[in-house]
């Protein structure tokens, strides 16, 4: 019978301990130079998410195998940020770009940003 209590307490343990492949998680990287909390999917962020990085920057919005996919938006510390649609981990499609008090809207266009200015 003691045999089996253990068992059972050891099984509740490694399942308890084990960690999480899926559902939203907080996770510290590079020594905590990263931070990430989020949806995370067979250990990949996958879903809405937020990185924030040591220096300041972050990003906040949606995530597909680990890279910015789809709508977000990066605000960094030097003031400027960008909000739009983003495509394996870079700015693609359309989306505003504000930088020195100056709102710049258009599409990115094969790597290149077709600016209109408001």
């Amino acid at each position: 019978m003691l045999s089996i209590l253990l068992l059972i307490v050891f099984v509740c343990l490694v399942i308890t301990l084990k960690p999480r492949d899926s559902g939203v998680q907080s996770i510290n990287l590079d020594s905590d130079r990263l931070q990430y909390r989020g949806a995370v999917e067979k250990g990949r962020f996958s879903g809405d998410g937020k990185l924030m990085l040591k220096n300041g920057d972050y990003y906040t919005g949606q995530f597909k195998n680990g890279r910015f996919e789809g709508a977000g938006q990066f605000i960094s510390h030097e003031g400027w940020q960008y909000k739009g649609q983003f495509k394996a981990g870079a700015p693609y499609g359309q989306g505003e770009l504000k930088k020195n008090h100056v709102t710049y809207k258009g599409d990115l266009v094969n790597g290149k940003y077709q600016e209109s200015k408001n």
